[in-house]
């Protein structure tokens, strides 16, 4: 890293800290599971962070909300697991916008595990430009917050027992996405292994845009709420498992009764956006016990629940 290189991390690094100093020590209201002695797994699910660069001061409002967030996770009794977050981690996919991200999970208290699905904007938005650029940054970015170790944008994580499986676009697509054959086979093996493996546990796939026909995305947002062509081809081998839990953003939409459906096998949610819309600073609080999840939706910026919960039977 060259000199100047090295003088703006530092400078960014100053201003960020005081930044966040305001956000983290706001108040929080600590939160409990709906049943600790049964609870096997609890994660959080947010979506479109949209971490922008340190060019613009302005633009500190989306750290100084995920900061914010992460003091409410924090907070809780029963801390949550892990941390989801459903694509548009970044706003445009560049370094300057990954390294405020990699300076808030270094310095703020963090669940034990990020599980990261990269969207449309983590790869530059837009269906022109060098994909294997945008491709190797999200790969580079990852291992060096998570400290684990992927070799595609696509994966699984293992948690406590539970599959989180993570899809990824492999092209420049504007805000539709292309998927490989061989992450289309990839992804039906791992469904299959995670039911060998976790018979009748929940099995959590992220993936950033909706499928056609879930979370009203055919309304609002038509042109461009899907992945495309390969939705109906995805959704097939969805349905071919049990306890599926397909997990969304991208639509910004706010939270109503559309977000969270059940269609034959999978269960569709389509997580609010964290940082725009009257919706900003909600997320998913996801508990997994024997034989239900529990799905409720929380401001993390206000640390107060919303009128918004769900409990879905496993078979």
């Amino acid at each position: 890293m060259s000199f100047f290189a090295s003088f703006k991390t530092k400078i960014f690094s100053l201003f960020l800290a005081i930044a966040m100093l305001f956000a983290f020590f706001a108040p929080v209201e600590s939160y409990t599971v709906k049943d600790e002695e049964n609870l096997l797994m609890s994660f959080v699910s947010i979506s479109d962070t949209h971490i922008r660069s340190y060019a613009n001061p302005q633009e500190y409002k989306q750290a100084t909300y995920l900061v914010r967030g992460l003091k409410d996770l924090d907070g809780a009794a029963t801390k949550p697991d892990a941390l989801a977050i459903s694509g548009d981690i970044t706003h445009h996919g560049k370094d300057t916008e990954y390294l405020p991200l990699a300076t808030i999970f270094e310095k703020y208290p963090t669940p034990e595990y990020l599980v990261l699905a990269p969207g449309n904007h983590d790869f530059g938005n837009t269906d022109e430009g060098d994909y294997n650029e945008y491709r190797e940054r999200f790969i580079e970015n990852y291992n060096k917050i998570t400290g684990r170790t992927i070799e595609n944008p696509y994966y699984v994580t293992v948690i406590k027992g539970f599959f989180f499986i993570v899809l990824s676009s492999e092209a420049m697509a504007g805000t539709h996405q292309v998927f490989s054959e061989a992450q289309l086979y990839w992804l039906e093996h791992t469904l299959s292994q995670a039911e060998q493996q976790a018979p009748g546990k929940p099995i959590f796939v992220f993936n950033h845009n909706p499928l056609r026909g879930t979370n009203d995305v055919d309304t609002s947002w038509p042109s461009g709420g899907t992945p495309g062509a390969q939705s109906d081809e995805i959704m097939a081998i969805l349905q071919q498992h049990q306890n599926v839990f397909f997990i969304t953003g991208h639509l910004h939409d706010k939270l109503d009764e559309d977000r969270i459906m059940t269609i034959d096998n999978v269960h569709f949610v389509n997580t609010p956006c964290f940082h725009s819309n009257d919706d900003y600073g909600t997320g998913y609080v996801f508990e997994a016990y024997e034989d239900h999840v529990v799905i409720r939706a929380r401001n993390l910026l206000k640390s107060k629940w919303r009128d918004f919960e769900y409990t879905i039977d496993l078979v």
